[in-house]
């Protein structure tokens, strides 16, 4: 039963975000506000979500900016441009973007960490390698989240504020961080 929940669960996320269309979308150029590195090499730490959670319940006073997406969900592709040039626009405050791919980690080298370059999104990432436990993790991160992405959730002081699950404007992103500065 867990099992055909998570595939169900699954196959929602895939259904909301559609399939990424990498010739469509890592070649258009994007603006995020951050001059464009040619050298920018993104790292990326592939965790369990015990991990993830030990990052989000972090006691300090930055607001953390936690968006899960994946390189196949165009919305999420669509979105990451506006959370990099708004987090940039906000670097002197304390406010951090951390981005959490949920791809698999055998795409890391291929799709991720290529996505993340071409897009010069800079910021904190991580690859959630815990696909097959999605039922114990995505209720951790909010009881009523179905697993579909995007999904964005703000942390501070070891406390989830807000989340929020489907595409988020740039309005929208900047009136949420506004509030929990």
């Amino acid at each position: 039963m867990k099992q055909a929940l998570g595939l169900l669960i699954a196959a929602l996320s895939m259904g909301a975000c559609g399939q990424y269309n990498k010739e469509q979308d890592v070649n258009q150029p994007v603006k995020t506000g951050t001059p464009l590195n040619e050298n920018y090499e993104p790292q990326v730490t592939v965790v369990k979500h015990e991990d993830l959670l030990q990052v989000l319940n972090q006691q300090n006073d930055t607001l953390n900016v936690v968006n899960f997406w994946a390189t196949w969900c165009v919305p999420c592709v669509k979105e990451l441009p506006h959370f990099v040039a708004t987090l940039q626009e906000m670097k002197d405050k304390p406010v951090k973007l951390v981005l959490v791919s949920l791809d698999t980690r055998s795409s890391l080298e291929s799709a991720v960490i290529p996505l993340l370059k071409k897009k010069n999104f800079v910021a904190r990432h991580y690859l959630l390698d815990d696909n097959g436990r999605m039922n114990e993790w995505i209720p951790k991160i909010d009881p009523g989240w179905d697993g579909a992405i995007p999904a964005t959730a703000l942390y501070k002081n070891g406390k989830k504020l807000r989340f929020d699950q489907g595409q988020l404007s740039e309005n929208e992103l900047k009136a949420n961080i506004q509030t929990h500065l």
